[in-house]
This record gives C-alpha cells, sequence and structure tokens, in this order.
C-alpha cells in the first residue's frame, strides 16, 4: 500500500552457517559451481563464493585461463561468471586467490559438458518479434465487424456520434474490426519489416474486444472470421466432441502463410480465470449446486451468487474484478478437471491435426499473470508443452526478476519489464549513470543462464502500458506508474500528463533507446504501432488501432512516421546481418559516467560488434580499446575508422550511438 516492507528470505543454504568473510582465508563451504551450455561453441561456468571472501578467481584449463568476472552480490554471497569457447570438452579447476591463500576448486578436476539443452528453443534465441492486440490492427474484412464498429481512422479521444454516455463509460466497449482477414493482408508489411516472431494478444471467443474474459478457449472468436453459432456445436469438455468452425479454420490457415514466410506465432493462454460468459460457468450460474462444474470455481456466498451472479457477486474473481471468475486451486494448482480442459486445450491448438506433427499449430504460450497459480502446475503444464513440441517458446507476464520461474523445468523467459525499467532510468530520467546501468545490466544478466537471457522478450511498452514515445514525453514517472487518465481510477494519475503527439526530439531518442534494445542480450519485442511512432498513455489510448498509410487518421498529427520506420527497418536489418547481435555474449568495453558514454561488446568467438551510446546531449569524443582488428566500420552511421595498437578515437553525435563491425 506504498509503504515499506520487509521479507526474510528462506531456502539455499539454510543448513548451514557461514562465518565473516576473512583475509587470507577461503571459506570452502560457501563454493557453489554451476555451467550452462548456450551453444554449441559457447559455456557459461558460474562460481559462488562468500561475499567479500575472494580477490580473483581465475579458470584453468590445460593451454589457458579465464579469469571471471563478479556479475553481482546477493544474500550474502558473491557471483562470479565467464563465458568460455571449448573447442571440445576440457578438464579446467577454479583458482581462487585471496591475499596470500590460494585454493583449487574442486579438488577433482571439471569437465565441460558440451551437450545443448533443448531449452530454450533455437530459433527464440534472440527472434525479433511483434506484439499485436488482433482487433487495432488490421480490417481485413467488414462483414464480420460487430455492431457499431467505428472508422479505423476515427479519432480515439473523440466521443462517436454511436456512442452514449461519458467517456470512460463506453471506451472499454469500442471495436475497430480489426481480425484474422487483415492480420493475413499485412503479413507481407510484417515480413518487409524483418519481423521473425509473432504475439497475439487473446484471440479465443471473449465478451470484450482484448479478449482477458475467455468465452471459450475451444475457438477463436468469431469476429475475427465469420460468424458461428456456437450452441449448434453441440460440444462438451470432453475434447472429441470439439468442432473446428471456419473461424478456427481460418486462423490455421493463418498459422500456414505466416510458417510458410518463417515466422512463428504464439498466443496469449489466460488460464488462471475465465470471463463471466465462460461456456461452464454459464452452466454454474444457471444450474447452481447441480452443475457439473460447481468444482471448477470458487463460490463464496451460495444464496448471492443465485441472485447476483451477474453483477459479478457470490464467488472469487481475479483481483476483485467480478466478470473474471478464478478457476479453483489446491496446493498443486488447478484442480484436476480444470487442469485436465486447459492441457486439452493446449493440445489442440498446439497440434491440431492430431497427427503428433506440430508444424501446423502455434509455436509457444505467452502466459498472464501466471504467479497467480501455483508453479506445480506450470511444471506439469510445461512437461505436457513439450511433450508436444519440444521446439514450443514459453514465456511469462512477470513484472519483476524471476529466477525460480525462469528455468529448465518452467518458463523460458519474462517479459522483461526489469530491462525496461533500467532503460526508462537511463535514457528517459537520465537518472542512472553508464556505470550504474552497467552494473545493473550485469546483475540482471546474472538472474538467469545465458540461454534463458537470449530469449527474454525485451520490450520497452505493451498492452499495459503507455506508449514507449508517450514514457519520453512525461518523463520522471516510476514506470507504469501515474499514466493513466481515467479519473475514476482516482488520485493524480493523469496530473500533467501529455497525451498529444511528442516532439520531434522525444522520436529521436525513442530511436535511440530502440537502438539499445535491439543490440543488447535477448529477443526485442515490437508492440504494433511503435515503429510508425504511435503515442499514447496506459489503457485505453495505447490501443487505439494501428496506422497505416492506406488509412487517414482524424487524429491530429497522427500519420506514418516514414523516417522513424525506415529506423527501425535498418536496426532489424544490421541485427540479421551481423549474427553476433542475436546470439553473441555481452562484455562492458567502456564506463564514462563523466561523458555519459556506455560501450558494450558483443562476441562470439573471433566475430564481435561494439554498441557505442552517447546518453548526452552534447557530442562525445572517446577513445576506445577494442579487439585486436585493423579497421572498423559502423554500420549505423556508415563511417569507417583505423584501428591503432587496439584502439580508435570515437565522435558521437549527442543521444546516439555506434555500430562497430570488422571492415
Amino acid at each position: 500500500y506504498g509503504g515499506f516492507n520487509s521479507a526474510v528470505f528462506v531456502g539455499g543454504e539454510t543448513g548451514k552457517k557461514f562465518p565473516a568473510a576473512a583475509f587470507n582465508n577461503i571459506n570452502a563451504d560457501a563454493l557453489k559451481y554451476e555451467m550452462n551450455v548456450i551453444a554449441k561453441d559457447l559455456v557459461e561456468i558460474n562460481l559462488r563464493t562468500l561475499s567479500n571472501d575472494v580477490e580473483k578467481i581465475t579458470a584453468v584449463f590445460p593451454a589457458k585461463k579465464i579469469e571471471l568476472e563478479k556479475v553481482k552480490t546477493f544474500l550474502g554471497f558473491d557471483y562470479y561468471s565467464a563465458i568460455v569457447s571449448p573447442a571440445k570438452p576440457e578438464p579446467f579447476q577454479f583458482e581462487l586467490k585471496d591475499g596470500n591463500k590460494t585454493l583449487f576448486y574442486p579438488k577433482k578436476k571439471l569437465i565441460l559438458d558440451l551437450r545443448i539443452p533443448k531449452v530454450p528453443p533455437e530459433w527464440a534465441k534472440g527472434a525479433i518479434w511483434y506484439q499485436i492486440m488482433l482487433d487495432r490492427f488490421y480490417d481485413g474484412e467488414m462483414l464480420n465487424n460487430p455492431k457499431q464498429t467505428l472508422p479505423f481512422g476515427w479519432d480515439f479521444s473523440r466521443t462517436h456520434p454511436s456512442e452514449k454516455g461519458a467517456f470512460y463509460e463506453f471506451v472499454w466497449n469500442r471495436y475497430f474490426g480489426g481480425d484474422i482477414q487483415g492480420l493475413i493482408k499485412k503479413l507481407d508489411y510484417l515480413k518487409d519489416l524483418g519481423i521473425e516472431a509473432i504475439y497475439l494478444t487473446p484471440v479465443f471467443e471473449a465478451k470484450s474486444y482484448h479478449g482477458y474474459d475467455t468465452s471459450d478457449y475451444r475457438h477463436i472468436d468469431d469476429i475475427y472470421g465469420f460468424p458461428t453459432d456456437y450452441k449448434k456445436l453441440n460440444e462438451t469438455e470432453d475434447s472429441k466432441t470439439w468442432k473446428w468452425t471456419e473461424t478456427d479454420k481460418l486462423f490455421l490457415e493463418f498459422l500456414k502463410k505466416a510458417h510458410q514466410l518463417g515466422m512463428k506465432v504464439i498466443v496469449d493462454g489466460v488460464f488462471n480465470h475465465s470471463g463471466e460468459n465462460f461456456w461452464a460457468f454459464n452452466d454454474l450460474k444457471e444450474k447452481n449446486e447441480k452443475s457439473l462444474y460447481k468444482d471448477w470455481f470458487v463460490v463464496t456466498d451460495w444464496d448471492t451468487f443465485k441472485k447476483h451472479s451477474n453483477q459479478g457477486r457470490g464467488y472469487n474473481g481475479w483481483a476483485g474484478f467480478g466478470g473474471l471468475p478464478e478457476f479453483r486451486e489446491n496446493e498443486n494448482g488447478l484442480v484436476e478437471p480444470v487442469k485436465k480442459h486447459i492441457f486439452d486445450i493446449t493440445k489442440r491448438w498446439m497440434d491440431p491435426n492430431n497427427y503428433g506433427d506440430p508444424s501446423d499449430g502455434i509455436d509457444g504460450w505467452r502466459l498472464d499473470v501466471p504467479e497467480c497459480v501455483k508453479i506445480n502446475f506450470w511444471k506439469d503444464w510445461v512437461r505436457h508443452v513439450r511433450s508436444i513440441n519440444p521446439d514450443a517458446y514459453i514465456v511469462g507476464e512477470l513484472w519483476v526478476e524471476s529466477p525460480q520461474w525462469i528455468n529448465k523445468d518452467v518458463f523460458d523467459a519474462q517479459m522483461n519489464y526489469p530491462l525496461t525499467r533500467l532503460l526508462t532510468k537511463f535514457f528517459i530520467d537520465k537518472g542512472l549513470k553508464p556505470s550504474e546501468l552497467d552494473k545493473k545490466l550485469k546483475e540482471l544478466l546474472s538472474t538467469y543462464p545465458m540461454q534463458n537471457n537470449l530469449v527474454q522478450m525485451n520490450l520497452l511498452d505493451s498492452h499495459d502500458t503507455d506508449r514507449a514515445a508517450s514514457q519520453i514525453y512525461n518523463p520522471h514517472r516510476e514506470y507504469d506508474k501515474r499514466n493513466r487518465l481515467n479519473p475514476n481510477d482516482g488520485g493524480d494519475y493523469n496530473k500533467n500528463y501529455i497525451n498529444t503527439k511528442p516532439t520531434e526530439k522525444v522520436y529521436e531518442l525513442s530511436k535511440q533507446i530502440a537502438i539499445l534494445q535491439f543490440m543488447f542480450v535477448g529477443a526485442p519485442c515490437i508492440w504494433y504501432g511503435n515503429e510508425v511512432g504511435m503515442w499514447g498513455s496506459d489503457d485505453p489510448f495505447n490501443r487505439k488501432p494501428m496506422l497505416w498509410r492506406e488509412i487517414k487518421s482524424d487524429e491530429k498529427g497522427a500519420v506514418v512516421d516514414e523516417q522513424l520506420l525506415s529506423h527501425y527497418k535498418k536496426i532489424i536489418s544490421l541485427r540479421k546481418t551481423y549474427p553476433v547481435l542475436r546470439t553473441g555474449i555481452f562484455k562492458t568495453l567502456l564506463v564514462d559516467d563523466e561523458k555519459s558514454v556506455y560501450a558494450f561488446l558483443r562476441e562470439k568467438g573471433d566475430d564481435f560488434a561494439i554498441v557505442v551510446i552517447n546518453n548526452s546531449d552534447k557530442p562525445q569524443e572517446v577513445e576506445l580499446e577494442v579487439p585486436d582488428c585493423n579497421s572498423l566500420t559502423d554500420v549505423l552511421n556508415s563511417e569507417k575508422y583505423k584501428v591503432k595498437e587496439n584502439k580508435i578515437l570515437l565522435k558521437l553525435k549527442p543521444n546516439w550511438s555506434a555500430i562497430l563491425v570488422k571492415s
């Protein structure tokens, strides 16, 4: 509730007591080793020590030594890491030094295991994502539009003649007609942009345009395809009774066309709760205690439920929302009948033909509020997903660092809001020095195995935040706070928030931020429309219809920003041209707090790329020490540099970057 809270961390080494670190002494009991294979030629080695207990750690191989870097301190321990490129399995030991004390650990030499883990999937490492809310993307077929669908170019802040009442009463019920036909028509646009993977917010049958109040996981909502009389399907919870509607078939055709263009597709899985019109919940409202599905939900008061269930009362709803009834849980997560239904739904969309060949289905899932369901359920569900498609990608909506949720047993990645907050503080608020940013980036990377870092969904914004351009236009606000204009939210959420088209200076800074987003470790994700300059405060203005050249918008200044679009195409092209920017390891090259310049290296074997960032509003000149080579080309700005004694003199424009590769 906005105050100070404390937490006690319990777990790990609770059975051991470690004395304070002492000079010339190394506590061997505190040492803990971990190895992660990133790729066939990259291995991450990690060693934990007691905090402040060691001065230097070196990995000693038969023909070389590699010094480990301290990447973080947490709960009384220091964590050291290095990434090596072995040609074959090699024996090695750690050499630890503290004053005059030297310790080799472990006594028996370790052997690098070069077997690549099956997860996360290779295709997701460094993939370029594009997030779409289908109703707001493109109207390809007007015949399926709901009644009173607004014109796609309508000024979102204005009241349409068909709308009655206050703005924040009807705005949540707006439809703009985006559909699967439109998505198929715009696949060429996404391909030209360079997109490799699509994340669709909920597409299953639902009462709302956004779909987070699911009515039926078995079918794609007919507003995205063809009108459907669901009652005539005569389906039950038994998957053998499930049928394919024309809209379902159209969605599968979309998957086929996307796959032919080399794009993967994942959809939103909202499995913690349903909508109030969910078919099983409707049965419960009709039959009450006699319903076959009474154990699927939590009725808190039957008398209230019988009288007021249509008003969202008498049962548990997610976050207190009556329109989102939560599924019942036990100590292992969702109760068995609900679990079975979700497992059947998972199989249906991942292997539609049920031939054991998942190539015709979706390629993974984004999971809504997964922490609201006990982790044991997710572990079982992940095993189920992997049994259908070992190359499926699973990303959770997790807003903070969550190592217990991102590992080989649970999810591949999170929507990387922790990274987003760092970029906001550094670029927008100027609240972090380069040295502070570097420290926090390393801490973030050290939270997960490197193979998971490579698939982290790195985003600047989403359907749950204000648009990136508006964030820049409204600095010095805690990320995703005080960014909504709805007066019903209370407080000062909308105080001084500017919700008009940002200035040219804002868009120039947005280009700079996108450079780091796309050049950093992970899989960058674009919230539809950011590449053409869309802006808006948090929900609902962050979900305006997509800007298209062929559709004139009534909103002042709302046109496709061709320069920004070209910039996105360029940085995406660079990322594809130089694979090291996709899967290379991360190393710091320069931290200059005085000049506000930061440089890092992406490296893989003999290949490397250097990213240099000037976060100052003044031109800067820096001397940069670089790997051995004769010359470098700044592929972002088309400039060449000669290397002398492994150094170059680099001139940087204000608030701009350079991306250097071997000439």
